[in-house]
């Protein structure tokens, strides 16, 4: 398992590290809620630098991913960001994740623990190419991550990168330095309902570059956050985690991905199967829930409409905001309606009661901001 330059930090700082992928990253160091305020209040830094990187260059990289992936990859221009599927043949979710074009090429971003399945299925396609015509280069050891998150994330690329940073777009990316000295690839994401800013930036300056983030956001009050407050930061807002959500057999349409899919594209892999499903109707869907308070729940607890089993809860959460117990659950698309209650069954065999409810459960203070700015 490899350790990043950040590794003695974490541990410096009692942080309890998770390991992700082939390494290890920030766990949680001052407290689930302190980060979780931060975040929601003002900045949460993550250090995300085992997550997956690949870059695809060669005359039919288009054409190529253009095949594999879901999106329009076609209609993207440079400094664009797509969220976008792999599915295989039968059309079940392979990955979920984040296509960059450059001026001369691709770059792939997901979670680490996706490393190894989305290089295997990018390999394994790309041999039907002549050599050369598509190229993939693992970047993940040479390149590293660093997220802010937050109510006034906003703030730290204005100040190390430039001022006209606040016109970068939602989904965009750029080429720029920190301070004038590190390179790096400014990317816009957000999945929390916050504004989120990541650095791509070289292996070596990684801690150069941390320290320089969490000095500038100082005056902010950012603090170092652990990947563990994602959960629930991505819960509110129903931004499915692909790591707790998307089982071996869950398709799109049951995850509520349809936006992820361009139906207008001619052919990419899972289109026939994706479209027969659509045709026929999903079995079950993904719906936001909440829950009365009671007893903890049993692992992916099956929920009941009187005695018959509809469903059950892939991921749940206490979310401070709302001061109650979220979730999502996957329900029979007869039953999988907003508004609805239901019963869960507890770890002591009792039953709780849980209802269907419309996501995102909150607007955030970024969103209100914006829309008042």
């Amino acid at each position: 398992m490899s350790k990043n330059i950040l590794y003695n930090h974490h541990i410096d700082s009692e942080t309890n590290l998770k390991i992700c992928g082939e390494g290890e990253m920030h766990g949680e160091s001052t407290g689930s809620k302190e980060e979780y305020q931060a975040v929601r209040e003002r900045i949460g830094l993550f250090d995300l630098s085992c997550i997956t990187m690949i870059k695809i260059t060669g005359e039919n990289s288009l054409e190529f991913l253009e095949e594999l992936c879901t999106g329009n990859v076609s209609a993207m221009s440079e400094g664009k960001i797509i969220n976008t599927l792999l599915c295989n043949e039968d059309g079940k979710i392979i990955a979920i994740i984040w296509l960059l074009r450059d001026e001369e090429c691709f770059f792939i971003h997901s979670d680490a623990e996706k490393k190894k399945v989305i290089w295997d299925w990018l390999n394994q396609h790309s041999k039907k190419y002549q050599e050369g015509k598509v190229k993939l280069e693992d970047l993940c050891e040479s390149f590293k991550c660093l997220s802010v998150i937050g109510t006034k994330a906003i703030e730290i690329p204005k100040r190390l990168v430039s001022e006209d940073t606040i016109g970068l777009p939602y989904l965009g990316f750029e080429h720029g330095k920190i301070e004038d000295e590190i390179d790096c690839l400014l990317c816009r994401y957000g999945y929390t309902g916050e504004y989120e800013y990541r650095f791509i930036i070289p292996h070596e300056s990684l801690e150069k570059a941390w320290h320089k983030i969490e000095e500038t956001g100082k005056e902010e009050g950012i603090i170092r956050c652990g990947l563990g407050v994602l959960d629930i930061l991505m819960l509110e807002m129903k931004s499915v985690n692909q790591n707790r959500d998307i089982l071996e057999d869950t398709t799109p349409l049951q995850a509520g991905l349809h936006w992820m899919i361009y139906f207008r594209k001619e052919a990419f892999v899972g289109k026939e199967a994706i479209f027969e499903e659509k045709e026929k109707g999903v079995s079950s869907k993904l719906i936001t829930i909440t829950l009365e308070d009671g007893k903890p729940l049993k692992e992916n607890s099956q929920i009941f409409l009187d005695s018959e089993k509809i469903g059950f809860i892939i991921h749940s959460g206490y979310s401070p905001t709302l001061k109650k117990e979220i979730g999502l659950a996957y329900i029979e698309s007869a039953y999988a309606w907003v508004g609805l209650e239901f019963e869960a069954e507890t770890i002591i065999d009792e039953k709780r009661k849980l209802k269907t409810v419309s996501a995102p459960l909150f607007i955030t203070k970024t969103v209100i901001a914006a829309q008042e700015g």
